[in-house]
């Protein structure tokens, strides 16, 4: 018996993003507007000969045009979701550009299989687990200083909060730097 293997993601050109404007949304390929994750999406259904370019910014024949997401196969789904967060934090449109274009390569095949997605996990769990010990001894240090009793169990459970997995986009810039730092090194990105 001979195992299935995974479909290899074929090369993927990312030089053409360059002459679009990235933006805080999903953008619009027409008037070559992307944001992070939508331009790495047009870039894989290139590479994947679902799509050309030219029908990329000129539409099909019928009149229609490219559905774009910013959700991308190949890319484990925590990253996708810091990427698009990381990407609409900029106010800068040339930072924002600057930012992307570095960071695709690294995006790309970072989904991998099942368990390199639990390890991801795991790595992106204690990243943020490092963040909210330090966001909670901050707070401690606060609660001191106003020796008031009840903003430690405020305080804490706000720190728990506002770091689960399911709320990322709360978190500060740098913290989503710091997670995704974690989890490129993990992947050998």
């Amino acid at each position: 018996m001979s195992k299935s293997k995974k479909k290899a993601l074929p090369p993927v050109d990312l030089k053409f993003l360059r002459k679009f404007d990235f933006i805080d949304s999903v953008g619009d390929v027409a008037s070559r507007e992307v944001c992070v994750m939508s331009g790495l999406y047009l870039a894989t259904e290139i590479a994947a000969g679902k799509i050309t370019l030219k029908e990329a910014l000129e539409g099909y024949p019928d009149g229609s045009y490219v559905e774009m997401t910013d959700r991308v196969d190949c890319v484990h789904p925590i990253l996708n979701t810091l990427a698009i967060h990381r990407n609409d934090a900029f106010i800068d449109p040339k930072k924002r550009k600057a930012w992307a274009l570095k960071t695709l390569p690294r995006l790309l095949g970072t989904k991998g299989d099942a368990k390199n997605q639990i390890r991801l996990n795991r790595i992106a769990d204690m990243a943020l687990e490092k963040i909210r010990d330090a966001k909670i001894k901050d707070l401690v240090a606060k609660y001191y200083k106003r020796k008031d009793p009840d903003f430690l169990n405020e305080a804490h459970d706000l720190a728990i909060e506002s770091l689960s997995i399911s709320e990322l986009d709360d978190l500060p810039v740098e913290h989503m730097d710091a997670v995704m730092k974690a989890m490129f090194a993990a992947a050998g990105k």
